[in-house]
């Protein structure tokens, strides 16, 4: 498929760049990414923790339903 998108990646940009909503934009899940852009400026902590949260869902998705959700 042409815009597949990679477990991994979603995985590392939740990990690093998660507090900020990037893994959203990636997943296309663009209202979750705003809510984390503007929660980032305004309650920084809860963000971070909920990106936190996020990478590890996503390490532990099976490649199947990690598919079956955004790749279909």
């Amino acid at each position: 498929m042409k815009n597949e998108k990679s477990k991994w990646i979603a995985f590392f940009i939740a990990l690093f760049l998660g507090a900020i909503g990037l893994h959203k934009f990636y997943l296309k899940e663009n209202r979750a990414g705003w809510i984390y852009l503007v929660a980032f400026f305004i309650f920084y902590p809860i963000p971070a923790l909920f990106a936190f949260i996020d990478a590890i869902i996503l390490l532990f998705i099976t490649e199947e339903n990690f598919n079956k959700k955004y790749n279909s």
